[in-house]
């Protein structure tokens, strides 16, 4: 390859790479705003999704509670609650008719309402009394119908009217058997009161939790890339459904080992924003005992080892490569940019490369005539306007014995003319 032809390829090469760094270097700060723009926009969005559930889930917490305030306090509830105290409830004025009556309405309450899967009321002495439905058990940790050893009987026997105990869902996970599908559930119970004061036992609803996680998720409208996060302080996985992206499992798997990134940066503080694995986490802390979930409760008691609760947003973190193949009107002009500065950068090298042989040419037939007239075989002159001589070739300078010093500038066409014909 020719020094030409390597020289040629090296501007080439520079005319490419030159207009593409500079081209770069004008639209990076421009990207980088608009990819914090981006940036913005994601965090916006993410504080909106996680208020629409913190939302959703107080008020769905709200509904529950009342719920079993408002079963708790129902008159002939009490009634046949105070009528176990005796030896016969045949000999109580609560009769069978309104015996039959009160687990009717029970049934229907519950079956038509999908927050819940059973409802059980305990006497005094922890022995369930009435159970509706009636096909939906309690679990392995109750022994027949004796409820005195568990921990929402015993906690609730201690409260006073109108507060309520909740079991922490990540503790002693209990599963029922709803139609074909196998859910869990949280026990919520209070005690039941007559209207002289008196404690007369306890009433208990299961809370369908696959239902109350997925009006959470459904309230947050979630899209394919976003995912919501509902963790207690003991890092356990309180949604129905896991995360595969996040390692999650199911309800009650141990989501601090499994995402342990997202663990650690949950709990450095109540509330805020961070950056986890290439996704945008945002979180708060939510704790149902709190005041803004007791509505007509008066207090919300649980175990402390298991609170507060993490609720968390996660959104993908935009990329380079995606804001460019979201902005297909960027990606155009970028291509368009760049290929307007090569082409001019190339264009530019091409018509220098051709000036340079146009030059070299012209200088090649210069020196040609130059040479043809210096040793053309007659002599040649040129005057100026007085006739003095400004340029001699070198065959008239031989013929007539003089240089160049002598000649130009010098001496007059006479005197040549004189040198000549002496």
């Amino acid at each position: 390859m020719s020094v030409s032809l390597r020289r040629l390829h090296t501007r080439l090469l520079l005319a490419i790479c030159i207009p593409l760094i500079l081209v770069s270097t004008t639209l990076l700060p421009v990207l980088h705003v608009h990819m914090e723009s981006r940036l913005d926009s994601l965090h916006t969005e993410a504080d909106a999704l996680l208020k629409v559930g913190q939302e959703a889930l107080t008020r769905d917490i709200n509904e529950s509670l009342n719920y079993a305030l408002a079963i708790a306090e129902m008159p002939a509830l009490r009634r046949y609650l105070a009528a176990q105290d005796n030896s016969s409830i045949s000999a109580q004025p609560y009769s069978l008719s309104d015996l039959s009556q009160l687990s009717t309405f029970l049934n229907t309450l519950i079956s038509h309402n999908p927050r819940y899967t059973k409802l059980v009321l305990i006497d005094n002495h922890g022995s369930e009394v009435l159970r509706a439905p009636k096909s939906i058990q309690t679990g392995h940790r109750v022994n027949g119908n004796h409820h005195a050893y568990t921990d929402y009987f015993k906690e609730a026997s201690s409260l006073q009217p109108r507060d309520l105990y909740i079991s922490p869902p990540g503790r002693n996970l209990q599963f029922e058997l709803m139609g074909s599908d196998v859910i869990p559930v949280v026990n919520v119970s209070t005690p039941v009161f007559d209207a002289m004061g008196e404690r007369r036992g306890v009433v208990l609803l299961s809370l369908n939790w696959d239902y109350l996680t997925s009006a959470l998720r459904q309230a947050m409208l979630l899209d394919q890339d976003a995912n919501a996060i509902l963790i207690d302080a003991q890092g356990r996985w309180l949604l129905d459904e896991g995360i595969p992206p996040l390692n999650t499992t199911s309800f009650g798997s141990d989501f601090a080992a499994l995402s342990p990134l997202y663990w650690q940066a949950m709990q450095q503080r109540n509330t805020g924003h961070t950056k986890v694995d290439g996704q945008l986490l945002r979180f708060q802390t939510e704790d149902i005992r709190t005041q803004r979930y007791r509505s007509l409760a008066g207090t919300v008691f649980s175990e402390n080892a298991y609170y507060p609760w993490k609720l968390g947003v996660t959104l993908p973190l935009p990329t380079w490569r995606s804001l460019i193949e979201e902005e297909t009107t960027v990606l155009w002009f970028l291509l368009l940019t760049y290929g307007v500065a090569v082409a001019f950068g190339i264009f530019w090298v091409l018509s220098s490369q051709r000036q340079r042989q146009l030059r070299r040419a012209a200088q090649r037939h210069a020196h040609e005539v130059s040479d043809l007239y210096e040793n053309a075989p007659c002599g040649y002159h040129s005057l100026d306007a007085t006739g003095r001589v400004i340029k001699m070739n070198r065959t008239e300078l031989a013929w007539l014995g003089y240089t160049d010093e002598e000649v130009i500038g010098h001496i007059t066409i006479s005197r040549i003319d004189h040198a000549r014909n002496p």
